[in-house]
Protein backbone atom coordinates (compact mmCIF):
# COMPACT_ATOMS: atom_id res chain seq x y z
CA UNK A 1 0.00 0.00 0.00
CA UNK A 2 3.43 1.94 0.99
CA UNK A 3 4.53 1.83 -2.52
CA UNK A 4 1.14 2.21 -4.38
CA UNK A 5 0.95 5.87 -2.70
CA UNK A 6 4.54 6.47 -3.41
CA UNK A 7 3.73 6.11 -7.57
CA UNK A 8 0.49 8.08 -7.16
CA UNK A 9 2.50 10.74 -5.11
CA UNK A 10 5.22 10.11 -8.47
CA UNK A 11 2.19 10.84 -11.30
CA UNK A 12 0.62 13.45 -9.54
CA UNK A 13 3.60 15.91 -9.62
CA UNK A 14 5.39 14.25 -12.53
CA UNK A 15 3.13 12.35 -15.01
CA UNK A 16 4.12 9.08 -16.18
CA UNK A 17 7.44 10.69 -17.66
CA UNK A 18 8.65 11.19 -14.42
CA UNK A 19 7.21 7.40 -13.08
CA UNK A 20 9.13 5.60 -16.06
CA UNK A 21 12.46 7.97 -14.90
CA UNK A 22 12.12 6.72 -11.47
CA UNK A 23 11.93 3.00 -12.61
CA UNK A 24 15.08 3.37 -14.52
CA UNK A 25 16.66 5.32 -11.89
CA UNK A 26 16.26 2.37 -9.64
CA UNK A 27 17.03 -0.50 -12.49
CA UNK A 28 20.86 1.34 -13.04
CA UNK A 29 21.18 1.70 -9.83
CA UNK A 30 20.49 -1.97 -8.84
CA UNK A 31 22.24 -2.81 -12.21
CA UNK A 32 25.38 -0.54 -11.12
CA UNK A 33 25.48 -2.59 -7.53
CA UNK A 34 25.98 -5.68 -9.12
CA UNK A 35 28.63 -4.62 -11.34
CA UNK A 36 30.48 -3.19 -8.31
CA UNK A 37 29.26 -6.25 -6.38
CA UNK A 38 30.94 -8.55 -9.52
CA UNK A 39 33.96 -6.28 -9.81
CA UNK A 40 35.22 -5.92 -6.12
CA UNK A 41 34.93 -10.37 -5.78
CA UNK A 42 36.83 -10.11 -9.09
CA UNK A 43 39.47 -7.76 -7.54
CA UNK A 44 40.01 -9.79 -3.99
CA UNK A 45 40.82 -12.64 -6.41
CA UNK A 46 43.30 -11.08 -8.16
CA UNK A 47 44.96 -9.45 -5.66
CA UNK A 48 45.53 -13.00 -4.45
CA UNK A 49 47.42 -13.87 -7.97
CA UNK A 50 50.59 -12.93 -8.89
CA UNK A 51 49.91 -10.21 -11.01
CA UNK A 52 51.96 -6.80 -10.75
CA UNK A 53 50.31 -4.07 -8.44
CA UNK A 54 49.93 -0.57 -10.08
CA UNK A 55 53.18 0.34 -8.08
CA UNK A 56 55.25 -2.17 -10.11
CA UNK A 57 54.10 -1.38 -13.77
CA UNK A 58 56.67 0.98 -15.20
CA UNK A 59 54.63 2.34 -18.14
CA UNK A 60 51.77 4.49 -17.12
CA UNK A 61 49.96 6.87 -19.69
CA UNK A 62 48.25 9.60 -18.96
CA UNK A 63 43.95 8.85 -19.07
CA UNK A 64 41.78 11.67 -19.91
CA UNK A 65 38.28 11.60 -18.78
CA UNK A 66 36.00 13.52 -20.64
CA UNK A 67 33.08 14.77 -19.51
CA UNK A 68 30.68 16.93 -20.93
CA UNK A 69 28.20 19.14 -18.75
CA UNK A 70 25.06 20.97 -19.14
CA UNK A 71 22.76 22.26 -16.07
CA UNK A 72 23.66 18.73 -14.75
CA UNK A 73 21.84 17.26 -11.97
CA UNK A 74 24.56 18.02 -9.21
CA UNK A 75 23.95 14.92 -7.23
CA UNK A 76 25.17 12.88 -10.39
CA UNK A 77 28.10 14.83 -11.26
CA UNK A 78 29.31 14.64 -7.65
CA UNK A 79 28.91 11.37 -7.98
CA UNK A 80 30.66 11.01 -11.16
CA UNK A 81 33.33 13.25 -9.72
CA UNK A 82 34.21 10.96 -6.59
CA UNK A 83 34.14 7.81 -8.61
CA UNK A 84 36.99 9.41 -10.55
CA UNK A 85 38.66 10.67 -7.84
CA UNK A 86 38.72 7.28 -5.68
CA UNK A 87 40.79 5.38 -8.71
CA UNK A 88 43.49 3.72 -8.10
CA UNK A 89 45.37 4.21 -11.24
CA UNK A 90 47.43 7.83 -10.37
CA UNK A 91 48.31 9.23 -13.94
CA UNK A 92 44.36 10.64 -14.98
CA UNK A 93 43.17 14.03 -16.20
CA UNK A 94 39.62 14.53 -15.29
CA UNK A 95 38.65 17.25 -18.46
CA UNK A 96 35.20 18.52 -18.03
CA UNK A 97 33.21 20.87 -20.52
CA UNK A 98 30.50 22.68 -19.86
CA UNK A 99 28.11 24.11 -22.24
CA UNK A 100 27.03 27.38 -21.04
CA UNK A 101 25.03 26.02 -17.81
CA UNK A 102 23.02 28.20 -15.99
CA UNK A 103 22.89 26.45 -12.89
CA UNK A 104 24.88 28.49 -10.30
CA UNK A 105 25.38 25.28 -7.80
CA UNK A 106 26.50 23.48 -10.63
CA UNK A 107 28.83 26.11 -11.63
CA UNK A 108 30.08 27.05 -7.90
CA UNK A 109 31.12 23.00 -7.76
CA UNK A 110 33.00 23.44 -11.05
CA UNK A 111 35.22 26.22 -9.73
CA UNK A 112 35.54 24.20 -6.37
CA UNK A 113 36.56 21.20 -7.95
CA UNK A 114 39.07 22.70 -9.95
CA UNK A 115 40.79 25.01 -7.30
CA UNK A 116 40.75 21.34 -4.95
CA UNK A 117 42.71 19.65 -7.49
CA UNK A 118 44.06 21.79 -9.93
CA UNK A 119 46.57 19.11 -11.46
CA UNK A 120 43.79 16.74 -11.76
CA UNK A 121 40.72 18.29 -13.23
CA UNK A 122 40.38 21.06 -15.80
CA UNK A 123 37.09 22.58 -16.62
CA UNK A 124 36.51 24.88 -19.75
CA UNK A 125 33.31 26.88 -20.33
CA UNK A 126 31.95 27.41 -23.60
CA UNK A 127 30.98 31.29 -23.62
Amino acid sequence: MNKLRKVLQILQKGGLVALLAKLNDRKSQRRYHDWITNFEKNQRLRQKTDQPTIDQVRYRPRISLLVPVYNTPLPYLIQCVNSVLNQTYPNWELCISDDCSTNPDLLNYLDTITQSHPSKIKVVYRK
